[in-house]
């Protein structure tokens, strides 16, 4: 499972009318492997992080942001054909 931290959803009326539903994915700067596609990437909090990000305080949630570490994964999770379990065996 991957857990994306987010800001809460917002919603807001749009000029034309209708409801405008938004929220924001925290990201990251990029490990060296994407940066040469771009300078940032999702923050991916660790199943342990989960708890204090939804319920800690906002001191408890920029602590997080600072240590959340991303996990070493094999190549095979950069290639979209490649599916199954063992993506997820740790390296």
């Amino acid at each position: 499972m991957l857990l994306l931290p987010r800001i809460a959803p917002e919603s807001r009326a749009e000029e034309a009318g209708g409801e405008l539903l938004s929220y924001t994915i925290l990201t990251r700067d990029a490990d060296p492997g994407i940066a040469p596609v771009h300078d940032r990437m999702p923050l991916a909090l660790p199943s342990p992080m989960f708890h204090d990000w939804i319920h800690g305080t906002p001191d408890d949630a920029a602590a997080i942001l600072h240590a959340a570490p991303e996990p070493p994964v094999g190549s095979a999770v950069g290639n979209v054909r490649n599916r199954g379990a063992e993506l997820m065996a740790p390296i």
